[in-house]
């Protein structure tokens, strides 16, 4: 069991990692982008139709690219006013629970839309720019189903951790961390 779930969350750290990457690349193509248009606006008074299109485009792919990685590290909006109040407690994995299970269906109930949403854009043209609204909307299903794997990792580890199976610690640390900066937030967290 440990070792299939170490498989799973080292595949889920190099997903995290790779989709944060590529949202990074887009938000930089986006920002380039904006600039570009601004100079070519205000400057040279001769703007390109298609960047404002093509920057809204880049948004939603950067941001569901992010989805999974939000949640995995725990980087997404929590209620800190309860959910701070029980850190390092057992009612904060069940709080963990219902949130993922929250995420779950949510993601469940949405991955259909964003399937058709696919499947539509396949025979739609976008407005200013030669490309199939399908190439934008493929994120989406992509994203939720990677999100409802992460999340069902975490419901398991927050299981473990809620009945005390010892090796739950292992599992779950931000991708972007050091292996040492992960160390002493295991520390911290035993110690409280």
């Amino acid at each position: 069991m440990k070792s299939i779930i170490q498989f799973i969350d080292n595949f889920h750290k190099f997903i995290c990692k790779l989709l944060v990457n590529i949202a990074t690349i887009t938000l930089i193509v986006m920002t380039i982008s904006v600039v570009v248009q601004v100079v070519l606006r205000y400057f040279l008074k001769s703007p390109l139709r298609w960047v404002e299109e093509f920057a809204v485009y880049l948004m939603v792919w950067m941001s569901y690219l992010c989805l999974p990685y939000l949640v995995y590290a725990d980087k997404n909006v929590v209620m800190e006013l309860i959910y701070g109040r029980f850190k390092n407690t057992k009612i904060k994995y069940i709080f963990d629970i219902i949130y993922i299970c929250f995420i779950v269906f949510i993601a469940v109930t949405y991955l259909p839309f964003s399937i058709s949403s696919f499947q539509q854009g396949m025979n739609i043209r976008a407005n200013l720019l030669p490309i199939s609204l399908a190439v934008v909307r493929v994120v989406m299903p992509i994203s939720l189903f990677l999100t409802i794997t992460v999340s069902f990792q975490k419901l398991i580890v927050s299981l473990c951790y809620l009945f005390d199976i010892d090796y739950a610690d292992l599992f779950l640390k931000d991708p972007f961390q050091s292996s040492q900066e992960n160390e002493e937030d295991s520390i911290e967290e035993n110690n409280n």
